[in-house]
């Protein structure tokens, strides 16, 4: 009832959603310990990723990423769900680097912490049937499991959240802007549309450009998580996490 939109629903996929009825279960013992617990699952996830990336660049590269005060505040501070999103991201990027047989679980356990890394299945759907066999299977029991329920709900709330927020994204501010004299009001949902679009067209070129295997593939995913960040109209602190995790890579 105190939150500032009480009458949508929440777009979290199942395992942010999965991940905050854990922590509530510590609730009777005082929020505190529930947030606590909280902390624990967002940092052991990344605490995976942070170990993928050290697998696969090394200790001095990596530590671009792990010693960078924005995850330092964003992960071990303030516990955003990003944190669980980063072990699914290393999970992928770690599979990607030799066999891509397990990428299509990590992919999917990506999408349903937050939903814009389905953008990564292009990738591995590309290098592995094995993992297109595993993300469509996780996929399929992850839709009937929240969204059949909800439909309607999600959507609704994906269209307050694309089409109304917007905050700090420097890029859509400025188009924006130089939209706002000749559109009016519309000048924010078109600039937003038109980076979201702009984001489609550089999944689908880094998609065509990338082979099948290796380091190349794993710099189209880093260049489509970038492009998210670059395209998004709202972009807070957090939101950087995963752009700041593909870039030693």
């Amino acid at each position: 009832e105190r939150m500032n939109s009480p009458d949508y629903h929440s777009v979290y996929p199942p395992v942010s959603q999965d991940g905050f009825r854990i922590a509530a279960l510590a609730l009777p013992l005082g929020w505190e310990r529930a947030w606590y617990l909280w902390k624990a699952l967002v940092l052991a996830a990344e605490a995976v990723g942070a170990w993928a990336l050290f697998r696969l660049v090394g200790a001095r590269r990596s530590m671009l990423y792990a010693l960078n005060p924005v995850v330092l505040i964003e992960v071990a501070g303030q516990a955003h769900t990003e944190g669980l999103l980063l072990g699914a991201l290393g999970g992928i990027v770690l599979s990607l680097s030799g066999s891509a047989r397990w990428a299509g679980l990590g992919v999917a356990a990506a999408t349903f912490v937050k939903l814009w890394p389905v953008a990564w299945a292009l990738f591995v759907c590309r290098s592995s049937r094995r993992g297109l066999a595993g993300l469509t299977l996780i996929g399929a029991l992850g839709l009937f499991y929240e969204v059949h329920r909800y439909a309607p709900n999600i959507l609704e709330s994906l269209r307050l959240y694309a089409g109304t927020f917007d905050f700090y994204s420097l890029p859509y501010l400025v188009l924006k802007a130089a939209m706002y004299g000749t559109v009016g009001e519309m000048a924010g949902a078109l600039a937003a549309s038109g980076m979201t679009l702009a984001w489609g067209g550089v999944c689908v070129y880094a998609w065509m450009r990338s082979p099948r295997t290796g380091r190349s593939l794993m710099r189209a995913v880093s260049s489509v998580t970038v492009g998210y960040v670059l395209a998004s109209p709202t972009l807070h602190p957090w939101h950087l996490l995963a752009a700041l995790f593909v870039l030693p890579l």
